[in-house]
């Protein structure tokens, strides 16, 4: 599985140090292997909590970030924060993205991610403005008819 993820994300360009394009190349590898295996949408949720745990825990993205710590550390240090917790092509899919240095870009994957999922199920974001309170029926009838 780590194979065909590094395959698919070793496609450099010049714009190597964009987070955003980082981003949307790793999403878009874990993406059509969680397609391939049926766990598209459990992952894109995972990862969402894994990056809000490596934000949240003080030095944790610090420690991955680190070129002064060994990668087999930081490889231990996501096993045993997440080996249980998540799927496993998960885990492995954050130790790749240690290994590669760009756990920097793991907001961006997370964000990409979602949008690509969101792509791939036809679902469009909307946001509605009212210059009043909308009450909770015509909510859902406004939901129900873009449905």
């Amino acid at each position: 599985m780590a194979d065909k993820l590094e395959k698919m994300i070793e496609q450099r360009t010049v714009f190597d140090s964009d987070q955003q394009l980082l981003g949307s190349v790793y999403a878009r590898a874990l993406l059509a292997h969680g397609k391939e295996i049926g766990k598209l949408d459990a992952l894109v949720e995972q990862l969402e909590a894994v990056v809000g745990v490596i934000g949240e825990v003080p030095g944790f993205k610090d420690l991955l970030e680190s070129p002064r710590i060994a990668y087999d550390v930081k490889a231990q240090v996501i096993e045993k924060a997440f080996a249980n917790k998540v799927d496993r092509v998960l885990v492995n899919f954050l130790k790749l993205v240690v290994k590669k240095g760009r756990i920097d870009c793991a907001r961006s994957i997370s964000v990409s991610a979602r949008k690509m999922q969101h792509e791939m199920a036809g679902r469009v974001e909307a946001v509605l403005t009212s210059a009043e309170v909308i009450d909770e029926s015509t909510r859902k009838s406004i939901s129900d008819r873009l449905a």
